[in-house]
Formats: structure tokens, C-alpha cells, sequence
């Protein structure tokens, strides 16, 4: 009996896009910081160093000399605006020469970053023996170029939101516990926060709130132990509105440009995110599934928080997941139209940074990935109407 002839590998392909795609995202960690040695990791460094050392690492002053024993040559420090409880996770660091601890936060970060392509490539219903498109999609997703780049915390709060997505179901306390990881920025994701909130109330899932205060609580009592003065010091700094100076590329502070630069205008988008996150979750609340609706709730937040910038646009890993996997299975002329926006955003993106746009020219971003996650879901379920939520796509709702 004649054997069917196998159909041949497409291996060579495979390994030349991924050797793309590994170059192009070394060129990015070199290029999108302007001084690599000099980029936002130097902020974590420093407040360790100094918390290490018995000061405050919310203090400009000692901040700034720190960094400038590194050899950095502005005026004005980096700061830290992340709350106390993210100190234990950087403290490590600061026992290390800066070049030692910058070079280990990029290996750590890539391994990271990778880890969580694989985990919610299957959280997904990808198929194994396609992982490295997985792969591939976080080599080329941009924000998270930039935030390799940038030496940023976020690939830290994407590995938060992949463990609270494996272990929600089956290990409530540790998932509780991995939300730790996703409150480095807590105004970040603000609606995981209000929809997780929701959800333990009302399926009385007590074990993993119980995980994620023990845990915040736990957190915030290390640096006490170093600096009592700690959350006071915290909470001057936040209190003095200095980051806000900044104008990150949000909706919140487009308003405050075009009405006065009232503060509060900043919070305005918050509001109606707050609003949306009620109306989404309520009709879902007896069966709500944290692997179906979570992109939907990281993309609104993005959109609508009132602080966050490009690079912190990498916690949408798993909404890209959520639809290149059934893109990747059977999506047949889908395929094409979805690479080449995805393809047009990342150029598009790139092309700002290399006219060195800054602040609100970014503002476009997080609602362009909103845009084209909800066009690519609604096109699958019409091309796919009986696809399983287990393996295939889940419905967001929106």
C-alpha cells in the first residue's frame, strides 16, 4: 500500500522569520533608548540602592545621586512613581553594580516575555506545533520592543496577568498572589481591578482575594523594615501631582490640553471605563471566564486610564493571542488583511519614534489595537460560528 507523501517541513521559514524577528527586536533594545546604559530601568536601580542603604527612594535628591554615580549626566532624576509594595521585587538588583543588574533585567525580561508568548499562545487554544508563531508575535509586537528597550517593569506585569490566567482556576491563592505583579502600575489596569473585585464578591471566590491582599499586605511591609518612613514618603511624592507634568498619551490628557489644564480632567476617561466595567461584567457575572473577557477589560483600560504610556502597552500580549490563534488554524483570507494592519500599526508606530514624536502623539495606539482586536473578533466568529471557546476564540462580549 502506497504511503501518503508527507507534506515537507516549513522549517527553513520558520527559523529565517524568527531570526527576523530576534534582530529586529535587538535593534530595538539598542535603538529605542537613546542611551541604553542611561534608559528607565536606571529609575528601579536606583531606589533599591537606596532603600538598601537605609534612604528613601522617593527622594529626588538621593535618587539623582545614585544615578549619577552610574555616570548619567541629567539634572533631573529618574524617579520611581511605583507604590512600596513594588520595592521587593527590584531589591535584588540594587546589591548589583548598575551594568551587572541592567544587563540581568533584560535577560530576565526576554525570558519572561517568551515564557508568556508560549503560556497564553495554548491559554488560547494555539496549537503546539505552532508555538513560535507565538513567538513571533511578541518579537514583533512594538510596545514590547519598546519596553525591552526602555529597561520598563511591564514585561513584569505581563507575567502577573499570564500566572492569574493559569492559575485562577485551579490555584485561587496563587493567582491572587500574581496579581501582585500586575499592581507595580495599579492605575494601569484599573478595571482588572474592579471586575476582579466584582467577581470574588459575587462567586464568593474569598481564596483568591485573600491570595491578593496577603500578598499586597506582605509587600508593603518589606520596605518598612528598611525605611519606616516609607508610605509617607510614597504618598508626598504622589500627592505633589509632579507626574503629571509629563503628558503621557492618554484621552485624559488631550482634555486637560484643550480645557485648562485642569488636573481632574486627567480622571475623566477613568470615569467612563469605571461605568463600561459594571455594564460589561453584569449580564456576565454568573459565568464570567477570565480567559474570554480579560483582553476586552486590558484594551478599555488602556484606552481610558489616566497614565500609561507605549511601552506599558505590552499587558495586551494576551488580547493578540486571543485572536491570532484561531487566525493561525483556519482563518483561510482573514489572514492577510489582519498582518497587514497589524503590520501598518507596528510601521506606523515605529516610524514615530524615529521622528522622535513624543508624549500625546501616541495617544492613537492603545485605542488603534482596541479597533482592530474588535474587527479581527467579530470577523472570526462570522467565519468560524461553532468554533469552542476551549480551543479556538473566546467571545469578549463587545
Amino acid at each position: 500500500m502506497d504511503q501518503v507523501p508527507k507534506a515537507p517541513r516549513k522549517l527553513p521559514a520558520r527559523i529565517l522569520l524568527l531570526t527576523v524577528a530576534f534582530a529586529l527586536l535587538l535593534v530595538s533594545v539598542s535603538v529605542v533608548g537613546s542611551a541604553p546604559l542611561h534608559n528607565d530601568f536606571m529609575e528601579y536601580w536606583a531606589a533599591a540602592r537606596v532603600l538598601l542603604a537605609g534612604g528613601d527612594p522617593y527622594s529626588p535628591s538621593a535618587i539623582l545621586i545614585a544615578e549619577v554615580s552610574t555616570g548619567f549626566a541629567g539634572k533631573q532624576p529618574l524617579l520611581m512613581w511605583n507604590p512600596p509594595w513594588t520595592l521587593p521585587l527590584i531589591l535584588p538588583f540594587g546589591a548589583l553594580s548598575y551594568g551587572q543588574a541592567s544587563t540581568l533585567w533584560l535577560l530576565l525580561s526576554l525570558a519572561i516575555v517568551f515564557a508568556c508568548a508560549d503560556c497564553l499562545w495554548r491559554e488560547y487554544g494555539g496549537e503546539p506545533r505552532r508555538r513560535w508563531l507565538g513567538w513571533l508575535l511578541a518579537a514583533t509586537f512594538f510596545p514590547l520592543l519598546t519596553a525591552l528597550g526602555l529597561g520598563q517593569i511591564g514585561p513584569l506585569i505581563l507575567l502577573g496577568i499570564t500566572l492569574f490566567l493559569h492559575y485562577q482556576a485551579t490555584h485561587p491563592l496563587l493567582a491572587g498572589a500574581a496579581t501582585l505583579l500586575i499592581a507595580v502600575k495599579p492605575q494601569l489596569l484599573y478595571l482588572f481591578w474592579v471586575v476582579l473585585l466584582l467577581d470574588c464578591v459575587q462567586r464568593r471566590r474569598w481564596r483568591l482575594l485573600a491570595g491578593a491582599a496577603a500578598t499586597l499586605f506582605v509587600a508593603s511591609l518589606v520596605p518598612l523594615v528598611v525605611n519606616p518612613r516609607i508610605w509617607r514618603n510614597y504618598l508626598d511624592l504622589a500627592g505633589s501631582g509632579s507626574v503629571l507634568r509629563n503628558p503621557s498619551p492618554n484621552l485624559g490628557t488631550l482634555l486637560r490640553m484643550i480645557w485648562a489644564n485642569h488636573a481632574w480632567l486627567q480622571f475623566v476617561p477613568s470615569l467612563f471605563g469605571g461605568a463600561w466595567a459594571v455594564y460589561f461584567w453584569w449580564p456576565r457575572r454568573h459565568s464570567w471566564n477570565w480567559s474570554a473577557q480579560l483582553p476586552a477589560v486590558l484594551l478599555v483600560s488602556l484606552v481610558t486610564t489616566a497614565y500609561g504610556w507605549l511601552f506599558d502597552q505590552v499587558v495586551l500580549l494576551p488580547a493578540l493571542m486571543q485572536v491570532a490563534a484561531p487566525l493561525a488554524r483556519r482563518a483561510g483570507w482573514l489572514r492577510r488583511p489582519a498582518v497587514a494592519a497589524y503590520a501598518g500599526a507596528s510601521a506606523l508606530m515605529v516610524l514615530f519614534v524615529l521622528f522622535r514624536e513624543t508624549g500625546t502623539a501616541y495617544t492613537w495606539t492603545a485605542p488603534a489595537w482596541l479597533v482592530l482586536y474588535i474587527w479581527l473578533y467579530q470577523a472570526i466568529a462570522v467565519r468560524q460560528p461553532n468554533v469552542t471557546a476551549s480551543r479556538e476564540i473566546v467571545s469578549p462580549g463587545l
